[in-house]
């Protein structure tokens, strides 16, 4: 009986051993501490746009004329791209002159943006730059990031089809 007791004895240390050595951190082979508890779920902490396209603008104004019709040997629209919140401009991308009805553009300038707010509708604008009067809006939107969320691409088409544009979103967590 004696060897028994010992025997119990050596097997309820060793497993408590063992929960001791589980529980607490361990190091990888480099010396850093590895965590075994369970991990945490990760929190939203913001958007960002890494790519604009605009895929489709209408080939004429609102009142029927071509984009740039009063403009010396121009036809084709001066088009930028606005992101807006509150009235306060978050983004202007570069004016790409003259471009052909039909062809996608991309814009490049100050990207990545980070979309701060990420859970309230901006209002992004296409525009016609015009040196001599006020710029044309070709269409806007209202765009609310969360509605997408951790969506890696978003297309916004206007209701008529003929204002289309493009999103590439990369979606950070902590």
């Amino acid at each position: 009986m004696v060897k028994n007791i010992g025997a119990q004895v050596f097997v309820v240390g060793f497993v408590l051993s063992l929960l001791v050595w589980g529980c607490k951190s361990q190091r990888d082979s480099a010396g850093n501490e590895v965590r075994r508890d369970a991990p945490r779920s990760k929190v939203l902490s913001g958007v960002k746009i890494t790519a604009v396209r605009i895929d489709k603008f209408p080939k004429y104004a609102l009142d029927g004329e071509e984009w740039d019709a009063y403009a010396p040997f121009a036809v084709d629209p001066d088009i930028f791209l606005t992101v807006q919140y509150d009235h306060v401009q978050l983004y202007k991308s570069e004016t790409l002159e003259e471009q052909k009805y039909g062809t996608a553009i991309e814009l490049k300038s100050a990207l990545p943006l980070q979309l701060k707010p990420f859970d309230k509708p901006l209002l992004i604008e296409v525009f016609d730059e015009d040196g001599v009067s006020s710029n044309d809006n070709m269409g806007y939107f209202l765009f609310n990031p969360m509605d997408y969320r951790d969506w890696k691409y978003v297309t916004l088409s206007a209701t008529d089809r003929e204002l289309s544009i493009s999103f590439a979103l990369e979606w950070e967590y902590r």
